[in-house]
Order: structure tokens, then sequence, then C-alpha cells
């Protein structure tokens, strides 16, 4: 059992579903004050720091206090809430609460792998320098039931925290156009459209480029100079890159800044983000795989209703008219018993069919069936 220890605002007690099956327990929420001067004993595995929390200390500070005591300490909040570089740069982890993500279910995920192995966090490294954190997202998401639209939006959450960036957004292509799938820091131009020319956007240099690019100041560069973030979000500064599906691009992942950054900085976050790109295009591919799986288990579970009734009933049919000129008309000779023969194999035929398509298998026993003239 599993004993998480909330500090700050709410009852996740009672938002988190299904806790019972999750085999972890909650200790009624604490008040930030007695947990960072140590007035309560580190009983638990896990830490669930939730904002805004009570007092004069930040969430972050709040954060670094309790990793000192704790293996695992999480931070729920909105990105507006806190200041998401800061959080991360505690070894806390932090699963953000925004519309388009079922957070619960991500937090449920979390709780049960708490204990399930250490962590692979170095404490006493720079988590803003390493790339543990990407550790933390890979390691997550597969074991977690998240749609791709959540797993976008919990991606650009850490992501655009972890590299310092006010807004992202993810985007699949579609015809000419790119179409927004998840949106992070809530600027109103991310929300007014759906999707925007794919020649008007700053993503059509990652697929020209065909990798991650990063522009330090988009006035110097004509091809962004005047493009629909530059205009919409009034973008100063981008890092992109695309995602990919079998080697072809289905999308792109963009991070941007109201403000313009130092040259020699952005080449350190093309890495990052084309690594999280790739996975995405990972991520979309094992989704896909599962649909197709699912469609075709859907299409086998469909051929078996129609051997157990389409094919069965007229047989059941036969076998009755045979049984009636046997039994009743006393007809009896060598055509009667091909007959029998023949829908005795049919039926023979139809229950094999009918298994291996509930149970699955190879067949291996085959054999050659002489059919009556």
């Amino acid at each position: 059992m599993t004993t998480i220890l909330q500090v700050g605002s709410g009852d996740l007690r009672r938002e988190i579903l299904n806790v019972n099956k999750l085999n972890i327990s909650f200790t009624d929420p604490r008040p930030v004050p007695p947990v960072i001067t140590g007035q309560i004993e580190p009983t638990a595995e896990c830490v669930v720091i939730t904002a805004p929390v009570d007092g004069a200390v930040s969430v972050a500070e709040v954060a670094a206090k309790l990793t000192e005591q704790y293996t695992h300490v999480f931070v729920v909040a909105a990105p507006e809430q806190v200041d998401v570089g800061a959080v991360l740069s505690t070894a806390a982890e932090y699963i953000p609460l925004v519309a388009d993500l079922d957070t619960n279910r991500l937090l449920a995920t979390r709780f049960s792998l708490a204990t399930d192995a250490a962590t692979d966090i170095d404490r006493t490294a720079s988590w803003r320098t390493s790339m543990s954190w990407l550790s933390y997202l890979f390691r997550t998401v597969p074991q977690s039931d998240l749609s791709f639209p959540e797993i976008l939006s919990l991606t650009l959450t850490l992501t655009i925290g972890q590299l310092g960036y006010p807004y992202g957004y993810a985007t699949m292509l579609s015809n000419d156009a790119a179409e927004f799938r998840a949106t992070v820091g809530g600027h109103d131009g991310l929300r007014a459209t759906d999707s925007i020319p794919l020649a008007d956007s700053c993503a059509q240099q990652a697929l020209d480029h065909g990798d991650a690019v990063a522009v330090a100041d988009v006035a110097d560069d004509d091809r962004v100079a005047d493009c629909y973030e530059t205009r919409a979000l009034g973008m100063e500064s981008f890092v992109a890159a695309p995602i990919l599906y079998d080697a072809d691009p289905i999308g792109t992942i963009c991070l941007v800044d109201t403000d313009t950054r130092r040259p020699d900085i952005m080449p350190r976050h093309t890495t990052p983000v084309e690594t999280v790109a790739h996975w995405l295009g990972s991520v979309y591919t094992r989704l896909q795989i599962r649909e197709d799986l699912q469609r075709q288990v859907s299409r086998l579970e469909d051929f078996s209703q129609i051997v157990s009734h389409d094919l069965q009933n007229p047989l059941n049919v036969l076998q009755g008219r045979l049984r009636i000129l046997h039994d009743e008309l006393g007809i009896d000779n060598q055509h009667m018993d091909y007959a029998r023969e023949s829908a005795d194999r049919m039926e023979e035929i139809i229950d094999n069919t009918l298994t291996f398509a509930q149970e699955g298998g190879t067949v291996s026993d085959r054999e050659a069936v002489a059919i009556p003239d």
C-alpha cells in the first residue's frame, strides 16, 4: 500500500477515481508550515503538492524543501499557478492541470509506479541542465491510458516549463493546413482558430528543414518575420520540430517566446525538442498499431457472428430435413449417406472455424476432404 501525503489546497481523495483499486491511501491534507518545518514526520512514500499553497512561500520553495525528505514529490497545478521551470529545478515531478488532460488518470498511473522502482533523478545534479525530465515522460506515458491529444498536452507543458517558453502547441497536418491538437499557455491567438495555413506557420520551417529548427530573433529571418505566430502571438523566437510517422511528417511541435533569445543558447534547445517530437511519432505509431489491432479484432468478431449464425442456421435446416426424410419417409440410401456425411463435415468445419476465430492460433493439422458429386 502506497501512502500519499497531500500538501496544499483541495482534497485529492475525492478527485482521484478508483482509489481503492490502486492500492494507495491518502493522509489528511496538511498545511504547508508544519510540513516544511519538520513538525510532521515523513511517513508517506509520496507527497503531492497542490497549488495554491498556504503561507508566504511559493510552490517551488515547498517542493525544494520536501524533496530533501521524500523520494517522490509531485506538484499538481495549472501552468499559470506556478513557475514550472523553478518546480522542475527542485527535482519534483510536475503534473499539469490543463483542460484537455485527464490529470486524475495521470496521477493514478504515477502513484502506482511511485514505489515500483527507485527514482532515476540524480538529486545532486541540476534538473534543468539534465535530460531526466524526458525519462519521466517516457516512463510514465506508456503505462497510462492517455489519449494522443492528452499526451500532446502533457508533453508540451513539461517541455515549455523545462526550456522556459511561455507558449507551445502541437499540430497535425491536413492537406495544406496545420490543425491545432494541443495548446499550452492560454494565449488568445492559440484559441482563436482551429487551424492555420501551413505556409503561414513557423512549423513549415521545421518541415522544410526535416528536423528541429530554432530561430533566436524572427525579425532576422524573412521566412517567419510575418507568419501567423508573429502576427497573432507576438512571437520573437521559437523552436520547432516535425512529428514523424513511418518517416513521413504528420505534425509539428512548436515552442514560442515573445522575447528574443541569445543565438548561442538556441541550438541547445533543438536536441530535446527533436527528441520529444521523435518520441511523439513513436507514440502515435504505437497507438495506430493498437487501433489497427482493435479493428482486426472487431472484424474477427463480426466474422464469428457470420459463422455462428448465417452459416449454422441453414445447416441446421438441412440436417433437420435429412432426419425427416429418414425417420418419417423411410428414405435411406447411398445418396442420403453422402448428404449426412457432407452436413456433418460442414458442421465440423464451422465449429473449427468458430473456435479458431474466437481463440486464435494456427492451423497445423490439414487433411484432404473428398467432396461428393
